[in-house]
Parts: structure tokens; C-alpha cells; sequence
């Protein structure tokens, strides 16, 4: 069975390795120097005086941004590991956590994704709206660990369309899966929200 599935997609971050480049501005300085001048011929009234000095650097930094194929933004929601496929993995985790009894053994839960195929591998965005750039704060691994604010292009919001295929037999499972979708944070930087416009039987 297949099923061609419309979703409706907001805040959806760039990654995937690709990158653009960018000038930013950073502060090295940024002082005041005041000087008060008593004037006793005027009773003593003070008056203040000062020089503000900022001094700015430029330098070279990348965006974490989007494959473009035709013109058009793409992100990999499909093939064998593809972030939906990841999607529906964490939601079967999910669902089997809250008790489903679709969902009652991992096991069981990961044959069933073994068998469900999202195509193509990447997938246009349409209908993109609101795209902004912005830093996300992340903290380095090791034992000195530190923060570290790198750049994403983030499309506000976006359409897309994915064909599923699977065995008949699991139509209500995957449809559930699906239906869980709305629920999670999922794809790049786990902060994308997926509504479900549409799903109907493809040929």
C-alpha cells in the first residue's frame, strides 16, 4: 500500500551539512570615559561630560542552511533513515511508553518501521514562509565543555508532500504513527511542529 501524505511544517531549521557563508559583528570594546567639572562661581552646580568609544570586529562565520535542487529548498525526510522515518521511530518509542498495544513491544515496533519505505529521499518545501536566520546556544561535549552560537536559516513555515509505502496489513499502525506526528518536536535541532494536511491512497 501507498499512501501520499500532505504535511504542514513550522519552524524547520537548515543542516544537513550544508552551509552558506556570512559577515558578522562582534563587540572588542566598548567603554565611557566622564569628566565633572565643578563650577563654584555657579554655587557649586556640577556639570558631566563623557566619551563613549565602541570598537567593532568583523569576521567570517557559515550558516546552517538548506539544499536547494531546481530552485527549490529541499530537506531529507525520506529513505531508510531519513528524519521522518526517525519521526515515526521515536513516536512508535513513544507510543509504546504511554502503553499502545500496537506499539507493545520495541521489538515488534522495529520490525514494523523496517518495512515502511518514505519516498522521495529529498523532499521539496513549498509554500515557504517567514524565513529568518538565527543562533541556537549549544554546549561542546568533552570535560571542559563550552557554549557555542551557531547560525541557522529557519524557514517559518512550509508545505510538503511524502508517499509512503508498506505492507496492507499495517495501514492502522502507520496511520497511527502518523497521527502522533502533531505531538513531538521532531527534525533538524528536534524543533520543527508537523501538522497533517491530507492523506490519501497513491497509485
Amino acid at each position: 500500500m501507498k499512501w501520499r501524505v500532505s504535511l504542514g511544517l513550522n519552524d524547520v531549521y537548515g543542516g544537513d551539512g550544508y552551509t552558506r557563508p556570512i559577515t558578522v559583528e562582534s563587540k572588542k570594546l566598548d567603554r565611557k570615559k566622564t569628566r565633572k567639572v565643578t563650577a563654584h562661581n555657579m554655587g557649586g552646580l556640577a556639570a558631566e561630560s563623557g566619551i563613549s568609544e565602541e570598537k567593532l570586529e568583523e569576521k567570517e562565520d557559515v550558516v546552517h542552511t538548506f539544499r536547494e535542487i531546481d530552485g527549490h529548498r529541499v530537506l531529507r525526510l525520506g529513505g531508510s533513515h531519513g528524519k521522518l522515518w526517525g519521526a515515526f521511530k521515536e513516536a512508535a518509542e513513544q507510543l509504546q511508553t504511554m502503553g499502545d498495544e500496537d506499539f507493545a513491544t520495541l521489538t515488534g515496533s522495529r520490525r514494523l518501521l523496517g518495512t515502511v519505505q518514505v519516498m522521495p529521499v529529498w523532499v521539496p518545501l513549498g509554500g515557504v514562509e517567514e524565513v529568518r536566520t538565527e543562533q541556537l546556544p549549544q554546549k561542546t561535549n568533552g570535560m571542559h565543555a563550552s557554549m557555542f552560537f551557531p547560525y541557522y536559516d529557519v524557514i517559518g513555515k512550509a508545505t510538503c508532500e511524502v508517499v509512503i509505502a508498506f505492507p496492507d496489513a499495517l495501514g492502522p499502525k502507520v496511520k497511527k504513527l502518523i497521527g502522533h506526528l502533531p505531538s513531538m518536536s521532531v527534525f533538524n535541532k528536534r524543533r520543527t511542529i508537523v501538522t497533517v494536511v491530507s492523506i490519501e491512497e497513491a497509485i
